[in-house]
């Protein structure tokens, strides 16, 4: 049970990720704005909404703590605008084709 003074409490409150830390503070979690990558984190910007990028470098992070999709992965994400995806962005390959196509994936990730 959560007293007023207390931001959680599970009963256990070990600290572990997505539990509470003995104080009854929030313990580490995704959201929180630290990568835990042990707990299986591949970011945590403490945002977390990005669900597609236009960069493999961006700082971006998607719910769940993953990376967004992006354009150079090797899978269409017809959702996001994507017609094609050789696992090469758009600088690499020069492609007028591909390059309309990020064009466009920049645009919806705006």
């Amino acid at each position: 049970m959560v007293a007023s003074n207390e931001a959680c409490d599970v009963g256990v409150n070990d600290g572990a990720n997505g539990d509470c830390n003995a104080d009854c503070t929030l313990g580490p979690r995704c959201g929180d704005g630290v990568l835990q990558a042990v707990s299986g984190e591949a970011c945590d910007d403490g945002i977390n909404l990005i669900s597609y990028s236009v960069s493999t470098t961006a700082a971006a992070c998607a719910p769940g703590c993953k990376k967004p999709e992006f354009c150079g992965h090797g899978m269409v994400d017809s959702v996001f605008g994507e017609a094609c995806d050789d696992t090469k962005t758009p600088e690499v390959t020069g492609s007028v084709h591909q390059n309309a196509v990020w064009a466009n994936s920049a645009a919806m990730a705006k």
